[in-house]
Protein backbone atom coordinates (compact mmCIF):
# COMPACT_ATOMS: atom_id res chain seq x y z
CA UNK A 1 0.00 0.00 0.00
CA UNK A 2 2.81 2.40 0.73
CA UNK A 3 4.66 1.73 -2.49
CA UNK A 4 7.86 0.79 -0.67
CA UNK A 5 9.95 -1.03 -3.32
CA UNK A 6 11.55 -3.56 -0.98
CA UNK A 7 11.15 -4.88 2.55
CA UNK A 8 13.90 -6.63 4.51
CA UNK A 9 12.99 -8.80 7.49
CA UNK A 10 15.71 -10.25 9.73
CA UNK A 11 14.91 -12.80 12.43
CA UNK A 12 16.43 -11.40 15.60
CA UNK A 13 17.44 -14.81 16.93
CA UNK A 14 18.81 -16.58 13.86
CA UNK A 15 19.74 -13.48 11.79
CA UNK A 16 18.08 -15.14 8.79
CA UNK A 17 17.26 -12.39 6.27
CA UNK A 18 14.20 -12.38 4.02
CA UNK A 19 13.87 -9.85 1.22
CA UNK A 20 10.59 -8.98 -0.47
CA UNK A 21 10.16 -6.80 -3.57
CA UNK A 22 7.04 -4.99 -4.63
CA UNK A 23 5.75 -6.44 -7.89
CA UNK A 24 2.59 -4.70 -9.00
CA UNK A 25 0.50 -4.50 -5.84
CA UNK A 26 2.04 -7.46 -4.00
CA UNK A 27 5.32 -8.30 -2.35
CA UNK A 28 7.18 -11.35 -3.58
CA UNK A 29 10.01 -13.03 -1.73
CA UNK A 30 13.39 -12.76 -3.42
CA UNK A 31 15.36 -16.00 -3.63
CA UNK A 32 18.96 -15.84 -2.45
CA UNK A 33 21.58 -16.05 -5.17
CA UNK A 34 24.89 -17.89 -5.35
CA UNK A 35 26.39 -18.28 -1.89
CA UNK A 36 23.13 -17.33 -0.21
CA UNK A 37 23.48 -13.61 -0.93
CA UNK A 38 20.50 -11.26 -1.14
CA UNK A 39 21.07 -8.04 -3.10
CA UNK A 40 19.48 -4.73 -2.17
CA UNK A 41 20.11 -2.51 -5.19
CA UNK A 42 18.75 0.68 -3.60
CA UNK A 43 21.43 0.46 -0.89
CA UNK A 44 24.11 -1.05 -3.14
CA UNK A 45 24.72 -3.88 -0.66
CA UNK A 46 24.38 -7.61 -0.47
CA UNK A 47 23.77 -9.60 2.69
CA UNK A 48 23.57 -13.13 4.02
CA UNK A 49 23.66 -15.04 7.25
CA UNK A 50 27.07 -16.43 8.15
CA UNK A 51 27.25 -20.15 7.29
CA UNK A 52 28.13 -20.95 10.91
CA UNK A 53 26.89 -18.88 13.78
CA UNK A 54 24.29 -16.20 14.12
CA UNK A 55 25.72 -13.17 12.39
CA UNK A 56 24.54 -11.24 9.38
CA UNK A 57 27.14 -10.06 6.86
CA UNK A 58 26.64 -6.94 4.76
CA UNK A 59 29.00 -6.07 1.89
CA UNK A 60 29.15 -3.13 -0.48
CA UNK A 61 28.38 -4.30 -4.02
CA UNK A 62 31.21 -2.29 -5.57
CA UNK A 63 33.76 -2.99 -2.81
CA UNK A 64 33.32 -6.42 -1.20
CA UNK A 65 36.12 -5.61 1.24
CA UNK A 66 33.82 -3.00 2.77
CA UNK A 67 31.74 -5.19 5.05
CA UNK A 68 30.10 -5.41 8.42
CA UNK A 69 29.11 -8.36 10.57
CA UNK A 70 26.22 -7.86 12.92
Amino acid sequence: RLGIPAVLIVDQDTKRPELFRLVGKEYQEVAAGVGGWLVIEALQVRLRRMPRGRKLVLEALDQPTVRAEI
